[in-house]
């Protein structure tokens, strides 16, 4: 049967090692009487001589340049937020508008005429993301119609009046219907006679 694993508090820990630093005993003369390995004892004392600069570092500086780059962003945050809130309040054509949230409801012409291509704080992408505008369509502009365009084009039979059809000259074979019945057997509807 395997033993139970004991787990040892920060206190033996601390304990054991301080008592390695303080090199009044071998490593071996410590871990017996605390029931520990010697390689433990070493990584105890080991770390706690990592540790010990971090003990008396100012922790106060550190987080409060954290904390001063932290705020910093959301500052910029806000106020980027706040141009882009601006902007769609002065881009909407009516007072309604700004209401509906993306411009829905709106056709695509009339959420083009809202981009400015020229606003310096605002980025056109940004711009049709905020309307919900695709940008590819920012500069979409449509064709009129043109003469070749209204000529009526004659129509083509459509597909699904082919299907389960055999055109016989594509296939290269001979304008004559196929026979059917019995008589189909071994290529009689040929012509053999077989």
């Amino acid at each position: 049967m395997s033993r139970k694993r004991r787990k040892l508090g920060a206190v033996l820990k601390a304990k054991v090692a301080l008592a390695a630093v303080r090199g009044d005993k071998t490593t071996a003369q410590l871990a017996s009487p605390f029931g520990v390995h010697t390689s433990q004892v070493t990584a105890w004392k080991k770390r706690l001589l990592e540790s010990v600069t971090e003990l008396f570092a100012d922790g106060r500086q550190t987080s409060s340049q954290e904390n001063e780059a932290q705020e910093q962003e959301l500052y910029e945050q806000i106020g980027r937020l706040k141009r882009e809130r601006e902007w769609l309040k002065k881009s909407s054509p009516s007072a309604s508008a700004p209401n509906k949230v993306g411009g829905a409801g709106l056709s695509r012409e009339e959420l083009r005429t809202w981009i400015e291509s020229d606003h310096n704080a605002i980025s056109t992408v940004r711009q049709c993301e905020l309307v919900g505008l695709a940008r590819s369509s920012r500069y979409y502009r449509p064709r009129g119609e043109t003469v070749e365009n209204r000529v009526e084009l004659p129509r083509a039979r459509p597909a699904s009046s082919l299907i389960g059809r055999r055109p016989a000259l594509a296939c290269g074979g001979s304008t004559r219907p196929r026979p059917s019945g019995p008589s189909t057997v071994r290529g009689s509807w040929r012509g053999n006679g077989a």
